[in-house]
Formats: C-alpha cells, structure tokens, sequence
C-alpha cells in the first residue's frame, strides 16, 4: 500500500510539473495576441494567424483544466489510499494483539504461574461477532486495499496517458500556429517588396513628371520674348505713315506669327495643367503606398518577434 501512494504521489508531481510547464506558453500566445494587436490601418485584421493563436489558447486552457483534474483525483485517491492503510494498519494491529493473545493462551498449561479463576470467564463481552463476520470484515478490509489499489493503478495510467496527450496536442497546435504565423509573414514580405517596387516606380514618375512640369513651364516662357517681338513689330508698323500703313505681306506673316505662338502657348498650357494633375496623383498614390508600406512593415516586425518568441518556447519544451 505504501508503494503504491509512493507511485500515485510521484505520478501526480509529474502532472503538477506538467501543468507548470503549460503557463510559458499560455505567456507566450497572450503575447503573440498582444504584440498583433499593434497592427494599424486595414493590417489590423482578423486573419488566420490571429485564429491559430486564440485556437492554442483554448487549446493550453482545456489542458490545464485537464491536467489540473488529474491532480485533484490523485490527490483524492492519495487521500483514500492513507484512510485505507490506516484501516488495515489498525486491523493488522488487532491482528497481532489477538495473535499474541492467542498464542499465550495455548501456551498455557496446569503448571503456569499465570493461570487463576476469574469471576465471569463465560460472559459474553459487547461487541462480539461471530467468526463469518470475523471473516467478512478481513475479507471486505483486503478487497477494499486490492480495489483502492486498483484504481491507483488505474489513474497512474490515466494521468501518465493524459500528460503525453496534451504534450502531443499542444505540439500540434504550436505547429500549426507556427505554420501559420510563417505563412503569413511570407505573405507580408511579399506584399511589402510590392509596395517597395510600386514605390520605387512611381518615385521614378514624379521626378519625370517633375523634370516635363520644369521643361513645359521653360517651353512656356521661351514663348515669351518671341510673342514680345512680334507684338511690338505689329505695334510700330501701325505708326507707318499715311498711304505706307498698308496690310502688306509682313503684316499678315506677322498676324500669323501670333496665332501660332498662341496656339502652341495654349496647348503648352494644357500640358502643363494635365501633367500638374497628374503629378498630384501620383504624389498622392505615393503617400498611400508610404502609409501601406508603413503598416506592412510593422506587420512583418511584429510577426518576425511572434516566431522569435515562439521559436524560444519551444526550445523550452
């Protein structure tokens, strides 16, 4: 008996160090949740990683209640075991007191110094049985003790079976969240190098965008000292004097001379104003890619320290 809550009590430290070792990565995963939940912008989603790491939650609290459930049967059982010994101890005790009675009465013979008359030697004492129930009660005092020890057998089993199980379900659950959380980190470096190639890209644009803007704003003002020209000749040829104001040939060239400049000037113009808008558009797709770049590389930092972590708990295990 004593071997066998030697044995239980030893079984459920196992279980006791078992549930211990479940706190770390209970830690661990709380963290994770944390660290993900300083994601921003439209990275703060719902994704399967987030799902794995709750799921392990779960997982490690359903084991703790399992584990934890052990330890107080075996505590129990403990407690029976003791009850059950000290039941035997004291028949066992009785046993050896009868015995020795026993022994000394058929010891006894018409020489012994220890044998007189007593007054009622033939009374029948309270609390006699006869020898069935004499029987019956050693009988239903080992049958408890081999029962009881039974069971301890029983639940040693059980609890060695339920230590490997949660062992092995919770490594599963960790590769399964570990998995997921690579998975997702490849997939946020990629989209992060996209949004690093879209920025480099469209960097390229504006600047040459920029340089067309410089160009055209200088197409323009090139334009100027020629229309000024052709402006003031017109203006004085007006003062030519009497029958010399004449719409000769010079004149309408130089009529001509102005459309045309400010025709170019016009569609210079136009140019300058789509590639104006064109430029704030691109301005803006490159504030929306820093703001994205910005969320998903905080995203790839915060996945790279849930593996970290991750990765040092399971060393741990």
């Amino acid at each position: 008996m004593y071997f066998c809550m030697l044995q239980l009590t030893k079984c459920k430290e196992c279980c006791e160090k078992a549930l211990e070792a479940k706190m770390m990565p209970q830690e661990i995963v709380m963290e994770c949740l944390g660290i993900r939940e300083q994601r921003f912008n439209i990275d703060l989603v719902a994704d399967v990683t987030e799902s794995e790491l709750e799921k392990e939650l779960d997982v490690i609290v359903s084991l703790q209640m399992a584990l934890h459930q052990k330890v107080n049967e075996a505590f129990d059982q403990i407690c029976i075991l003791r009850d059950v010994q000290a039941q035997l101890s004291h028949d066992l005790s009785d046993k050896n007191e009868a015995l020795g009675i026993d022994t000394e009465c058929a010891e006894l013979c018409n020489s012994s110094t220890t044998i007189t008359f007593h007054s009622d030697p033939t009374r029948i004492k309270k609390g006699i049985i006869n020898p069935d129930q004499w029987e019956a009660f050693s009988t239903a005092n080992t049958r408890t003790a081999e029962e009881e020890i039974a069971t301890s057998t029983r639940l040693r089993e059980a609890i060695n079976h339920a230590i490997q199980q949660t062992t092995s379900i919770l490594e599963g659950q960790w590769t399964a969240t570990n998995y997921s959380l690579r998975k997702r980190l490849h997939e946020m470096e990629q989209a992060q190098h996209e949004l690093e190639w879209q920025k480099k890209n469209t960097e390229a644009e504006i600047a040459e965008t920029e340089e067309s803007i410089s160009n055209l704003r200088q197409a323009l003002a090139d334009k100027t000292p020629p229309l000024m020209v052709v402006n003031t000749r017109l203006e004085n040829r007006i003062h030519r004097p009497r029958v010399e104001l004449c719409r000769d040939p010079p004149m309408y060239g130089m009529v001509e001379e102005v459309a045309e400049i400010a025709g170019v000037q016009h569609s210079l113009s136009e140019k300058l104003t789509t590639a104006l808008q064109g430029l704030g558009t691109l301005q803006r797709t490159l504030e929306r890619i820093d703001r994205d770049l910005e969320s998903k590389t905080a995203c790839v930092s915060f996945d790279k320290e849930c593996i970290e972590v991750q990765f040092f708990v399971n060393q741990m295990r």
